[in-house]
């Protein structure tokens, strides 16, 4: 089930200039997810009226959780693919020019990967810091399932160092925490957790101050379905934090609010997308999404790239 896919993971982060952005032909994964141009911004719950797979990254295995980069030449994302380290392991893809190019040269983040899962990697604005979680490890206890983690580096052009576990973040041994979605500046992390009742996936939040986090909170939204009520996974959220997309079991759905001292409210469910989002542009015009696909071991996951006018 997709759900799985994030609630093992996480599901990035990045920025974008808050305008808007031409479709580009159907069939094409050229569409950049990044905006130059000059128009406003894009109701929540519009219809991606683009929803292009993104053909050269999906060749191989299965993949998930894309977000781009500040300046739209990076495409971040994990998967479970022929020639990795093991499991699910972070990835990036690059292009030299954001608006007309395809993603290509792909290569997996060595420093980072190992025989266990690294999912749904998050990079922050300025490209020094990433999140992702990951599942269990040799060094972590055998009940842990997944957890947050956190890599940094000092400059953009640099590697990252490898992870370490995003402590005080995480819940206590046992717990599930996954799927990150970092707001760009880094300010915020929003991730899922079943920290509060084994098996019930809820979304929760940390601020940052300074250069910790403190303690993680629950999301709270208002007027959620019924099947979400202990079911919520893959956190997106707007740069502003007014914009709430999240999946359930019935679908992903949207929720807003009118200032981050209110909680979000009135989800609606998208019926258009092919699956999650897995990133939003500031403008709220561009997407990155999941869309699951079987196949004959069971079923494998492919990125798509939405679009929609103001």
């Amino acid at each position: 089930m997709l759900r799985s896919v994030v609630v093992l993971s996480v599901i990035g982060c990045g920025s974008v200039s808050s305008h808007g952005l031409a479709d580009a032909p159907p069939g094409s994964d050229a569409n950049p997810g990044f905006s130059d141009g000059g128009t406003p911004g894009c109701p929540a719950a519009a219809p991606f009226t683009v929803q292009n797979e993104l053909t050269s990254i999906d060749t191989n295995g299965s993949n998930e959780c894309a977000s781009l980069s500040d300046d739209g030449t990076t495409l971040w994302f994990s998967a479970g693919r022929a020639g990795g380290a093991g499991g699910f392991d972070i990835y990036a893809a690059t292009r030299t020019t954001p608006l007309t190019q395809t993603f290509m040269n792909v290569g997996g983040i060595g420093v980072l990967n190992s025989s266990g899962d690294e999912r749904c990697p998050r990079v922050t604005q300025n490209g020094l810091t990433l999140f992702a979680s990951d599942g269990p490890q040799a060094t972590q206890a055998a009940d842990h399932l997944y957890r947050l983690v956190v890599a940094t580096r000092a400059d953009p052009s640099a590697p990252f160092t490898g992870f370490a576990p995003l402590d005080p973040v995480n819940g206590a041994t046992g717990v599930r925490d996954a799927a990150p979605y970092i707001v760009p500046d880094g300010h915020a992390l929003y991730f899922v957790s079943d920290r509060m009742t084994a098996g019930v996936n809820l979304l929760f939040r940390a601020e940052r101050t300074g250069t910790a986090f403190g303690e993680a909170r629950p999301v709270e939204v208002q007027g959620l379905p019924a099947d979400a009520a202990s079911n919520q996974y893959n956190p997106v959220v707007t740069p502003d934090e007014l914009t709430l997309y999240f999946q359930a079991p019935s679908g992903e759905y949207v929720a807003t609010r009118g200032s981050t001292s209110e909680p979000f409210h009135d989800p609606t469910l998208l019926t258009d997308v092919v699956g999650p989002l897995t990133w939003i542009s500031a403008d709220n015009c561009q997407a990155y999404l999941v869309k699951g696909v079987a196949s004959g071991t069971g079923t494998i996951y492919h990125l798509y790239y939405g679009s929609r006018a103001p």
